[in-house]
């Protein structure tokens, strides 16, 4: 959460750890088709309103829509303690230099990074940042990829809570075994970090 695309690829970079291609785990269980399937399988078309693909894409939108400024809270909170915590200087012991030695050295890294951050972290700046941010996710929500960036577990939640009406465990189960056997391509990014291990 927070990284940008340059800081997943640097952390990903040995091999050893993977990222997932959305923000959370839930944000694979977002898709209509595997939705209405589930409905089916566990008997939730019992209302007036139908659980077709269109009225559940619909539904899935209108609450991505709803936590716009909810993404927007999240992603500043995750951009600035992603991108602005002060970093610990690194100090090389090659040399054996002495304890007043480290001590300056030390207190220079933390001057350079406070200063790196009084530049960086004010009001003008994160205001720039924020009405970009804000464009991005509305140009998301716009173009479809939301379903990558948002926050997943608060849509799948009220998913489950206000449309479906069932148990989101039930749900995410029936989801998995379903998209696994119809449409498995969903939940590739998941399968192929098993296939890894």
């Amino acid at each position: 959460d927070g990284l940008t695309q340059t800081q997943i690829d640097s952390l990903e970079t040995n091999g050893r750890l993977l990222c997932l291609g959305r923000r959370h785990i839930e944000n694979y269980f977002l898709d209509e088709e595997i939705l209405n399937l589930v409905s089916t399988h566990l008997y939730l078309d019992k209302s007036e309103k139908l659980l077709t693909k269109e009225y559940l894409s619909k539904e899935i939108k209108r609450i991505a829509e709803e936590t716009l400024s909810f993404n927007l809270i999240k992603n500043f909170k995750e951009f600035i303690t992603a991108n602005h915590s002060i970093k610990v200087p690194k100090i090389s012991l090659k040399g054996n230099p002495t304890i007043e030695e480290i001590i300056i050295e030390l207190l220079n890294g933390f001057e350079i990074n406070m200063n790196t951050l009084s530049t960086d972290l004010n009001k003008t700046n994160m205001k720039d940042w924020l009405v970009k941010e804000r464009i991005r996710l509305e140009g998301l929500l716009a173009n479809g990829d939301w379903k990558k960036e948002f926050q997943g577990k608060i849509i799948f939640a009220r998913l489950c809570g206000e449309v479906l009406k069932a148990n989101s465990i039930r749900i995410r189960e029936c989801y998995v075994d379903i998209a696994l056997e119809k449409k498995p391509e969903i939940l590739k990014d998941i399968t192929d970090i098993f296939k890894r291990l």
